[in-house]
């Protein structure tokens, strides 16, 4: 072994190795040895990994230095590095897809020669059913060689294709409920490396709540950042190093997703591979060339078509005594017209339509006129008060900050916990209506939000009069709560959508309100600022609406 195969492998397999030589590169200041061993081909899914984490912590090296005592000027190199890590993380992205998709297209063509490949993408639905009838008269499964989209690992267990049988280790933490899986995701983040997550029957349900662990990540970012902010800058120190940890955190939890979702992309390649070749490589190519013989009966002028087409290639074709292993896509190319379903093909982007209203079709936003054309709806409950909500949430961090406006004149806003911006719409929506019902105690409320998620997930929680059923949208406590708060009240609260951004004042406040409620959350407007920019938005909105409609003002 050479010395830069062995550093190749050392970087690759070395986790604080690795996630040192890629920021040296960045920084210039890599040795010659560890520029030539970065260049291998099969360091570029480690060193996206590493810059994933680099530039979090470079993230986090900026957010300390903003909530500290650090000068200005001393603030902005770090926000360059920032921005030079992130090109970097981005042009490593750009080398992974290319290296991944042969990878993908040969599991793909495992097991069918150059004239059955084509045949499957020209014929889809005829070739799936030969398959199955080629299968059956074999003796196998009818999806012997379907590999699943989801659980591959545990399908390919079940049908012998993986030798080895599972530790008692990894088959509790399989039975382990999501709830428990995540909270071993965090302590392999945060405290030791768990092995077991790399096994096959682990690493699909890995890549698939690697999401909800890396949510938790901005959430401890978000309790330092307000214990940060609610103290004086000589009393920050601990708090600062608390959120250094957290982003630390976020890193490693980032670091670990991408890996996962590589994981089990190449879990993927190695289930279709193992279905198709080894002990089970005869009996593959038998049935893939008994449905071929089936689909010559049954659509003989395609296959004559696709047999000419393959001929006509291979007169030329310089990888043909090998086959022509990698030749199915110029075959296609040629048989495009044909073609039902050609790998990597997609329909044609079509118009969105024009959004109407549920409740009467064909009521559209040009319907309506301009004092109306945030409320398209025709069955707004007599006598309804309108309220608008809005929330925004920043990066890294789970705060969010949220606002509403109403057509009394009278305006809100507060800041939360949230881990998509759906879940700070719904906590905006909960927030607005809550406030509201304790204002006026008699009223009916539509409550108006520009988040499809959010309404639908309110919608949802109303109708059946239970929570859980928004818990795709929801994560965090704050949100679950609110929505508990809400449901005695459902009987007086209509939620619709709005479409946002079409110049809708109470829309606009809300929206604005919401901006001011995160940026003086985080600390990054101070707070005289903010309240005269809310006086101002209240203002505004009081003047306008104040006259329209006669209505008692909030306290």
């Amino acid at each position: 072994m050479t010395d830069a195969t062995a550093l190749v492998q050392h970087l690759n397999s070395d986790f604080s190795a690795g996630h040192d030589a890629v920021p040296a590169r960045v920084n210039g200041t890599a040795s010659p040895a560890i520029e030539q061993a970065l260049a291998h081909p099969d360091l570029a899914e480690p060193i996206a990994a590493a810059l994933a984490y680099a530039v979090v912590r470079a993230r986090g090296a900026v957010r300390v230095a903003e909530l500290g005592t650090c000068p200005a000027d001393r603030v902005r190199p770090l926000r360059r590095a920032v921005e030079r890590i992130a090109t970097e993380r981005a042009k490593a992205e750009a080398v992974c897809g290319p290296l991944r998709r042969p990878a993908q297209r040969a599991s793909h063509r495992l097991g069918r020669s150059l004239k059955q490949t084509p045949a499957r993408a020209v014929l889809p639905a005829a070739h799936r059913q030969t398959l199955v009838t080629a299968c059956a008269e074999l003796g196998l499964h009818a999806d012997a060689f379907s590999v699943p989209n989801q659980r591959n690992g545990a399908w390919a267990q079940s049908r012998g294709l993986f030798g080895s049988v599972p530790s008692e280790a990894v088959r509790e933490l399989a039975a382990r409920d999501d709830t428990e899986f995540v909270a071993a995701l965090l302590h392999d983040a945060r405290m030791a490396e768990d092995e077991r997550l790399g096994h096959h029957l682990i690493v699909e349900r890995w890549n698939r709540l690697s999401a909800t662990a890396l949510a938790w990540g901005p959430y401890a970012i978000a309790n330092a950042e307000r214990r940060a902010v609610s103290r004086p800058l000589h009393a920050r120190r601990d708090v600062l190093d608390a959120l250094e940890d957290a982003y630390e955190d976020l890193a490693v939890l980032t670091c670990r997703a991408g890996e996962a979702k590589y994981r089990a992309f190449r879990l993927t390649c190695q289930v279709r591979e193992l279905t198709v070749t080894g002990k089970r490589a005869s009996v593959a190519a038998a049935a893939h060339r008994r449905a071929h013989e089936l689909l010559q009966v049954s659509h003989p002028e395609e296959l004559a078509e696709i047999a000419e087409a393959v001929r006509a290639h291979q007169v030329d074709c310089p990888f043909r005594a090998d086959g022509c292993p990698d030749c199915q896509r110029v075959v296609l190319k040629g048989l495009s017209g044909q073609c039902q379903e050609a790998p990597g093909s997609r329909p044609e982007p079509t118009s969105p339509p024009q959004p109407t209203d549920a409740s009467g079709p064909g009521v559209t936003y040009a319907s309506f006129g301009a004092e109306e054309r945030y409320a398209v709806l025709n069955d707004i409950p007599g006598g309804a008060r309108v309220v608008v909500s809005d929330a925004a949430i920043g990066e890294d961090s789970a705060l969010c900050g949220y606002g509403w406006a109403a057509e009394d004149g009278t305006t809100g806003h507060g800041d939360s916990m949230a881990s998509t911006s759906g879940e700070a719409e719904i906590i905006g929506v909960c927030a607005a209506a809550l406030t509201a019902l304790t204002t006026h105690a008699n009223d009916e409320f539509l409550v108006l939000c520009d988040s499809r998620q959010a309404v639908d997930a309110v919608q949802e929680v109303e109708e059946h009069g239970d929570v859980t059923r928004a818990q795709e949208a929801v994560l965090f406590p704050e949100a679950g709560e609110l929505l508990t708060r809400l449901l005695p009240y459902a009987h007086r609260i209509t939620v619709r959508w709005l479409k946002g951004h079409i110049g809708h004042d109470l829309n606009e406040a809300a929206e604005a309100l919401a901006g001011l409620a995160l940026r003086q959350a985080r600390g990054r407007i101070a707070e005289r600022t903010a309240h005269r920019a809310r006086a101002r938005t209240t203002s505004r909105i009081a003047t306008q609406y104040l006259p329209r409609r006669s209505m008692p003002h909030a306290a």
